[in-house]
């Protein structure tokens, strides 16, 4: 009698959210919920204030930094870059936290905005995420985790279609705004996911983390941006969502990939092999994702 194949090992996926489970960021959005709660006569200031703020420095810190692009063309340089970025990302959550944006803001006020965003058009998550998820469920022992430099965990559950924090082996790892089910709603804060001496989740770094920590069997990493870079790197099989007309998130990494020389793939071509930190692969989006047998892979 022929021996039984070997099992499979167990899969872990992880997804960013903003622009690869969604066709583009979110955070505007949620922003909005609460000034369209707000009943004082003092004003919230709008989402552009903080993007604002929040390219200026980031631009002065880019500008500031050494080496500069050209000279950064391995993948260890790119990362320490991305990586240096953390004071920038810091700096942006606490003008949130200082204008107090998600003050007295309430789990179910966050829900219905969510369910409103997604019913208006807003906010529109990709074609295939039900699909994908069915078929990660369906291989014995998969875990998913969505990761993400978001503002708020209910409201990347909420947008997804997920209730609570983690449901149906589904984990979201992202910030949280302090308060959500207090009877005053929230307090303006936003959670430091590890500690406050470790900070919450805001760099490619902090996703790679992450990953090191969830990681076993097969690992799959599915991003869009340079945010997700060390988590790409880090597992079996990373792959870039690439629309057919690219964001410019996408073509940063698309060119960022270029200057380092990882070679980046159509994941149609996936043969089963690894991409040992020097290949990753592009995809259209979900459905072709699944369609490739990446998810597969480990056998």
């Amino acid at each position: 009698m022929p021996p039984s194949p070997p099992h499979p090992p167990p899969l872990t996926l992880f997804l960013d959210f903003d622009g690869t489970l969604t066709h583009a960021d979110t955070l505007a959005a949620l922003a909005s919920i609460p000034s369209s709660l707000r009943t004082t006569p003092a004003p919230l200031p709008p989402f552009s204030h903080f993007a604002h703020a929040y390219l200026a420095a980031l631009a002065a810190h880019t500008a500031a930094y050494a080496p500069p692009a050209p000279r950064r063309t391995t993948p260890a340089l790119e990362l320490a870059f991305l990586a240096a970025r953390r004071p920038v990302e810091a700096a942006s959550v606490q003008r949130v936290e200082a204008a107090a944006l998600f003050r007295g803001l309430r789990r179910a006020d966050l829900l219905c905005g969510a369910a409103r965003a997604v019913r208006s058009g807003e906010v529109r998550v990709r074609a295939g995420w039900a699909a994908l998820l069915r078929h990660v469920r369906a291989r014995e022992g998969a875990r998913v985790c969505v990761v993400s430099v978001n503002w708020s965990r209910a409201w990347v559950g909420a947008v997804l279609g997920l209730r609570g924090g983690e449901a149906g082996g589904v984990e979201v790892v992202a910030n949280e705004v302090v308060g959500l089910d207090e009877r005053e709603g929230g307090t303006g804060g936003l959670d430091r996911w590890w500690g406050v001496e470790g900070g919450g989740v805001w760099t490619s770094e902090d996703k790679g983390r992450v990953v090191r920590e969830r990681m076993g069997g097969w690992s799959v990493y599915v991003g869009d941006g340079v945010g997700d870079l060390e988590g790409l790197l880090g597992c079996d099989v990373g792959v870039c969502v690439r629309d057919g007309e690219m964001g410019s998130g996408q073509r940063e990494l698309r060119d960022v990939l270029e200057r380092v020389g990882v070679e980046c793939r159509w994941v149609g071509e996936w043969r089963g092999e690894r991409g040992e930190g020097e290949r990753l692969w592009w995809a259209r989006g979900l459905e072709e994702i699944v369609r490739s047998g990446v998810l597969d892979g480990g056998r």
